[in-house]
């Protein structure tokens, strides 16, 4: 085998390893998503109004990023809360 293919597997095997830690921390990202769905306030409100609602939030971070910006620090707050709450009732354990 010579140097150019070896490198070409090498490169390959590189990328395999990119995808699977692609696909963990997409997968991650995704539970987050999903958990945050146990903090709707309606129980009752139609899925395919929350995916509209996220497909109009993607629209709306790549023509506003003030906008954008404040949907952040408002998510990060709320995740900061939710940590804050998790490590309350852990101690009360």
């Amino acid at each position: 085998m010579d140097l150019l293919q070896k490198k070409i597997m090498l490169l390959h095997k590189k990328k395999e390893e990119i995808n699977q830690e692609m696909n963990l921390l997409l997968g991650k990202r995704n539970k987050e998503l999903l958990d945050i769905l146990n903090h709707v306030p309606s129980p009752s409100l139609d899925p395919t109004i929350l995916a509209g609602g996220l497909l109009y939030v993607c629209d709306q971070v790549i023509t506003n990023p003030d906008l954008a910006q404040q949907w952040k620090e408002r998510g990060l707050k709320f995740r900061k809360g939710k940590a804050s709450n998790a490590q309350t009732f852990q101690k009360a354990l």
